[in-house]
């Protein structure tokens, strides 16, 4: 039996946290969304990726590499996971 649940999502959490990685290397995110009745599921997928500067690093919406993070210069920037009107927040760093 599957019981499916109409519990608005309540947050997103980011996964690595506060990641460095190299200039020219790729960081694989997960998103993790948490409901309101406690219950937990992979949003990778299903959220958008948002890097707040792209020209320091960015991360994929493509099928296939949602939440791939690749670095270009060094820097710091931060990492949005958003699905509706909930956001996720991650800060990564390139060396």
């Amino acid at each position: 039996m599957v019981t499916v649940s109409n519990a608005p999502l309540a947050s997103i959490a980011i996964t690595p946290t506060n990641a460095t990685i190299a200039a020219q290397a790729s960081l694989q995110y997960t998103a993790t969304g948490s409901f309101s009745d406690a219950s937990q599921m992979d949003l990778t997928t299903y959220v958008t990726w948002i890097s707040s500067d792209t020209a320091i690093a960015d991360v994929s919406n493509a099928p296939g590499s949602h939440g791939l993070a690749k670095g270009f210069v060094p820097g710091s920037v931060t990492v949005s996971a958003v699905r509706a009107s909930v956001t996720g927040t991650t800060t990564l760093t390139v060396q």
